[in-house]
């Protein structure tokens, strides 16, 4: 009972709700907003300007309400519309808005709701759309025009055209429309195209009258707009209008044959021709040029021309044909031309032949080498020429052929008149061969050379050989300076040759001269058969300045036409152009530097006198002529003077002066004499000579006052006490002692070899008994009394080495070399203090090297400073004397030299410094355990090639060593032997020395020379 109450409850309260409901779903049923829009003032639908009020329109309705008033429709929420009109489908309703004035729209789609209410107030329909902003013009993307030539016909116009609303994203695709694109020119021309499109973009071609248009060029403007009246900017296409026929020029109507030349005459024969025209227009369309030349060939009838480039309007047409007439009848010619609008035009041409049926005539052939009417040519590159005689047609280039020794050649080209070249012909052999031209040589119609026409040519194979060419420098502007060519010379050349025939020759001296190219010689000579001299006797001054290293090119041409060609270098130098050059100082010495006086009324006594030239700047000057300009002064005095030695190079200038016979009773004679000088400097020769003036005084002695000056005398005197004074006598005596004591000591070595001779044969007879048992009964007894005698002298010998072997070593140095390394007395201690010094100067490492103590290969006799740290007194005794020998030198040379010979006393000076410094200081570099170690291995090395025994014996020393302890064999045997001829050729070495110095003789000294000297003038006076 209960869910039977509640179920009809249910059903109770759906009916209300559905009774209450059904009047308002019929309203909204039949409500309707059916259409809406917004426009700005240009009224195009949902567009506005950027500035600009907008007018919204919606058209509604509502079933069951017969009219609709403004405060039914709006605009969202809060703006009513402003009046509803009824219309065709309903009420038209209208909003303006702003009411009065515009507004600026954001730049972008802007959306908007208009909403339809019933009279109680309810919405019963609501639309919505987008009202766009539009604030750019259209864009023209493409215009152009084509063709851009036209005739009197239309030309196409193409365009494309592009509109867009706004540049925010929310107008993409979107745009008011495009309205129309105006066209205009400069002048009168304008034209609107109409386009009222709603799309965006718009692409179209069209035809347009180019009828309006002059001739010439116009220049087409056009700008685009859009719904809203907004404007493109303007772009332009260029228009040429050509509406001129062509012009076919008839007076350039000719027809030409195969060598471009005219054509005045045919034949029967047909021949190849060229038809010639010139048509003036711009735009001539090459492919309709139409030739019709029925009356030469009926084929020949609307025949395409070949048209070359247009130049200054003009081109050039032609047509190849073949031209034959059998009259002289005038003959004629249409051409039509077309240009690239249509225009056509044509023009008519006439023109009549005389028929030619003659050939041409060869009147010569020759080479361009003619000598003695013969002509010459060589293997390769020679130039021929042929001459005709063609009154009518003319010569065909192309069948003018010319044979050189069988081989045709084609002609290079013809000149009329008429005259064939043929250029760079090569001969493949030597001697005669023919040239000839045959009858495939034929005019411009094809008639042959009358006969056939030939010449010997002579062929050489040979150039010129150039035996010799001289090129030297003759001066010119300038003076002539020997080996050196400078700016402003001329050039002297000569060249031998050798050929059967010079015919020219030139250089080019283009490197050195200004328009020095091709000099010409002034003759070639035939100076003996073959034999050709050419001489440049003078060329053109040398007129490019500066310093000049190059070459220059010599051509050696023969009658063929070989050409030898040579290039040899050159070197120009520039010059100095200074009036007034510095570059030498010099020094002066004559020689005598005093004249005897007591001489000169016999003899023309010579003086000569070295000027030497040193540079004054630290400029390479080098001196190229010295010449003696003169002498001023007492030049009465001499009979003549003259310079010598002044080769180009050569800084030691002499001046000779040869004084009269006289007797002089002056003191001396002064002279000024000048020495002219030219100079390299650099890469310059001075222009002007140097002037060196030499200052000379000629002085005498022997005069009544005394023979010498004071000074002389004085230092002669000097020299000899300085020579004989003092230490020296104990140093003479001291030496003569020690030589009296080496003699001694070699004698007595000579004596102590010849026993150790006999004892080496004792024991070479020994081993040969012990080898051969057979010859024991005879050498035996043979030895053994031998022996006995050898070990006697043996033994004396000993015993007097043991006496003199102190002496021997101390006259010999050799107390110095303690062999055990130890040292005794005041003479060890000395050598100890020296030794050690020697050793820290690098004797301990040569010690250590060659296991050699530094005094064994230092020799005390040749250095005065080793004599004195070996504590050597027979070595400083030798040394000693040395220096005395050079004062006894120098006084002797002043004696007898200065004094008697008149010579410089600097002669003597010089010799006594380089003495002085050879044997005296410079031998204290020998204290030196290097330079000694040198020089002791190679003097040995000496001693070894000039005395061979000495290479004996220290192989023997070196070979047998090692045999000793086994003597009876046969190797040491034969070592013996060797060693006996060793000591045997030592001990005669000796001999001959001390029998060729004499054995107890003293060499003279300068001393012994001095003191004669001094005895001879104290006999005399």
């Amino acid at each position: 009972m209960d869910k039977k109450i509640k179920y009809l409850q249910l059903i109770a309260t759906f009916m209300i709700s559905l009774v209450i409901t059904i009047p308002v779903y019929s309203a909204s049923v039949f409500a309707d907003l059916d259409e809406i829009n917004a426009k700005g003032s240009d009224g195009v639908d949902n567009y506005v300007k950027e500035n600009d009020y907008v007018e919204f329109e919606a058209t509604a309705s509502i079933s069951g309400d017969t009219e609709i008033t403004p405060e039914q429709v709006w605009m969202g929420s809060k703006s009513e519309f402003d009046s509803c009109s009824i219309g065709a489908t309903g009420y038209d309703c209208k909003l303006k808005y702003p009411t009065n004035g515009t507004l600026d729209w954001n730049l972008k789609a802007v959306p908007y709701t208009i909403n339809l209410k019933d009279d109680d107030g309810n919405v019963v329909d609501t639309k919505s759309a987008n009202l766009y902003v539009d604030n750019l013009p259209p864009e023209v993307t493409s215009f152009n025009i084509g063709p851009n030539l036209s005739g009197a016909g239309d030309f196409k116009l193409e365009y494309s055209i592009e509109d867009k609303a706004c540049g925010d994203s929310s107008c993409s695709g979107k745009c008011s429309g495009i309205n129309k694109l105006e066209l205009y020119d400069n002048e009168s021309y304008k034209k609107d195209i109409a386009i009222d499109t709603s799309d965006c973009t718009f692409t179209n071609e069209s035809l347009q009258e180019s009828s309006v248009f002059g001739d010439g060029e116009h220049t087409i403007y056009a700008k685009a707009y859009d719904m809203l009246g907004q404007i493109s900017d303007i772009v332009s296409a260029k228009l040429t209008v050509d509406n001129t026929l062509p012009v076919v020029d008839s007076s350039s109507f000719k027809i030409t044959g195969v060598n471009g030349l005219e054509l005045d005459y045919a034949s029967t024969n047909p021949v190849p021709v060229t038809v010639n025209i010139e048509i003036t227009e711009d735009n001539l369309d090459n492919g309709n040029v139409i030739g019709n030349f029925t009356d030469i060939n009926s084929n020949y009838h609307d025949l395409k021309a070949t048209c070359g480039q247009t130049t200054d309007s003009i081109t050039g047409c032609t047509w190849q044909i073949d031209l034959s007439v059998s009259d002289e009848t005038a003959k004629e010619f249409v051409i039509e031309a077309k240009d690239s609008m249509g225009n056509t035009a044509s023009a008519k041409m006439s023109k009549s032949f005389s028929v030619d049926s003659t050939g041409p005539v060869v009147t010569s052939i020759q080479t361009n080498k003619v000598k003695d009417n013969k002509s010459y040519a060589k293997l390769t590159g020679n130039n021929l020429t042929a001459t005709f005689t063609e009154t009518e047609s003319g010569l065909d280039f192309d069948k003018v052929i010319l044979y050189v020794d069988g081989v045709g050649v084609k002609a290079t080209n013809c000149t009329e008149g008429w005259t064939c070249y043929w250029d760079g012909v090569d001969i493949t052999s030597g001697g005669i061969v023919e040239a000839s031209i045959k009858e495939d040589t034929t005019d411009l119609l094809g008639n042959k050379v009358d006969e056939l026409f030939t010449v010997d040519v002579i062929v050489d194979t040979d150039k010129p050989k150039l035996l010799n060419l001289s090129v030297g420098s003759i001066g010119g502007s300038e003076e002539e300076l020997l080996n050196y060519t400078k700016t402003g010379d001329k050039l002297q050349i000569v060249a031998i040759l050798e050929d059967e025939s010079v015919e020219t020759a030139y250089v080019d001296l283009s490197s050195i001269i200004q328009d020095g190219n091709n000099i010409e010689a002034d003759e070639c000579t035939n100076t003996d058969g073959d034999n050709w001299m050419c001489v440049w006797q003078e060329t053109p001054e040398i007129d490019i300045s500066g310093y000049i290293e190059n070459y220059i090119y010599f051509y050696f041409e023969d009658t063929a036409g070989n050409v030898e060609q040579q290039q040899e270098a050159i070197t120009v130098y520039g010059l100095i152009n200074e009036d007034i050059v510095n570059y030498w100082e010099h020094e002066l010495e004559c020689s005598p530097e005093l004249i005897d006086r007591q001489t000169t009324p016999l003899i023309n006594q010579k003086v000569f006198c070295h000027v030497k030239l040193n540079p004054l700047s630290g400029q390479i000057v080098t001196p190229l002529s010295v010449e003696l300009s003169g002498c001023e002064g007492d030049t009465s005095a001499l009979k003549e003077f003259d310079s010598f030695n002044d080769a180009t190079g050569n800084k030691d200038s002499y001046i000779k002066l040869v004084l009269n016979k006289n007797t002089f009773n002056v003191d001396e004679i002064n002279l000024e004499c000048s020495l002219s000088i030219m100079s390299l400097v650099g890469d310059e020769i001075t222009q002007v000579p140097e002037k060196e003036n030499v200052s000379i005084k000629l002085e005498f002695y022997n005069m009544p006052l005394g023979e010498l000056s004071e000074d002389v005398e004085k230092k002669i005197k000097d020299a000899i006490d300085d020579a004989n004074g003092g230490v020296w006598k104990f140093v003479t005596g001291a030496k003569k002692m020690i030589f009296y004591a080496e003699r001694l000591c070699q004698m007595l070595n000579v004596g102590y070899n010849i026993v150790a001779v006999y004892q080496l044969v004792t024991n070479l007879l020994g081993v040969a008994e012990d080898t051969n048992p057979y010859a024991k009964a005879i050498i035996y007894p043979e030895r053994v009394g031998q022996c006995i005698g050898t070990e006697s002298a043996k033994t004396a010998w000993d015993a007097k080495e043991n006496i003199f072997d102190k002496f021997c070593k101390f006259v010999n140095c050799q107390h110095t070399f303690d062999t055990e390394g130890k040292y005794t007395g005041l003479i060890g201690k000395w050598q100890e203090g020296g030794d050690k010094l020697m050793g820290f100067a690098g004797g301990d490492f040569l010690e250590t090297w060659t296991g050699k103590n530094t005094n064994s290969y230092m020799d005390p006799k040749s250095s005065m400073t080793v004599a004195i740290l070996t504590a050597c007194l027979p070595g400083i005794v030798y040394n000693l004397d040395k220096w005395r020998q050079i004062q006894c030198m120098y006084a002797h040379c002043l004696k007898e030299g200065v004094e008697q010979q008149g010579l410089p006393i600097v002669a003597c000076e010089d010799q006594k410094s380089y003495a002085e410094c050879k044997y005296v200081t410079g031998e204290i570099f020998k204290v030196i355990p290097f330079t000694a170690f040198f020089d002791y291995y190679v003097g040995m090395f000496k001693d070894m090639l000039s005395n061979p025994f000495k290479i004996i014996g220290a192989g023997a020393a070196l070979g047998c060593a090692n045999l000793c302890p086994a003597p009876t064999e046969k190797p040491h045997g034969l070592c013996m032997g060797v060693k006996i001829v060793s000591l045997i050729g030592q001990s005669m070495g000796d001999v001959t020395t001390m029998i060729d110095e004499g054995v107890f003789t003293i060499r003279d000294d300068y001393c012994e020379k001095l003191e004669n000297l001094e005895e001879s003038e104290g006999e005399l006076g």
